[in-house]
């Protein structure tokens, strides 16, 4: 075996096997698009329930929830235990919000939507509000959650 012969039967291997590795990786990240909007979706339909159980399936343990207004980046939650008190106090309030999810935009991990809030005050009145909300998602669970400042609608 010559040097040439030796270098092609080391090399081409790699060379095709980089080929073949990358396309076929495409379908995954597809996959795994859809499985991280299917997540968010999952999460706030357990939201619109008061289904704290599910929703605390759908959390990583050190899932993050921060506040934008403006350039300001106010945390909101650290850990799951922190968000699940956060959210029991929230429905033990009487608040039954119904949640929307439109507008959404995904790459990868990052799953961005519209998410437009509605309920109704003691006075009877329908009230709504819509943000920009930014999920991370980490191997299957929500990890990190940016909630942009509310209009009302």
């Amino acid at each position: 075996m010559n040097w040439n012969t030796f270098t092609v039967s080391i090399f081409a291997p790699l060379l095709f096997g980089g080929c073949t590795t990358t396309v076929a990786t495409e379908p995954m990240i597809a996959s795994a698009t859809i499985e991280n909007r299917t997540i968010v979706q999952r999460y706030v339909d357990a939201y619109n329930r008061q289904d704290i159980g599910s929703m605390s399936k759908l959390m990583a343990s050190e899932i993050e929830w921060f506040s934008v207004k403006g350039s300001t980046l106010l945390p909101m939650a650290a850990g799951k235990e922190h968000l699940l008190k956060i959210l029991t106090e929230q429905f033990s309030d009487q608040f039954d919000p119904a949640s929307k999810l439109s507008g959404w935009s995904v790459n990868g991990a990052v799953v961005a939507v519209k998410e437009t809030v509605s309920w109704e005050t003691a006075k009877g009145k329908i009230k709504s509000q819509s943000s920009t909300a930014v999920y991370e998602v980490q191997n299957a669970k929500i990890r990190r959650v940016w909630y942009f400042d509310a209009s009302s609608e």
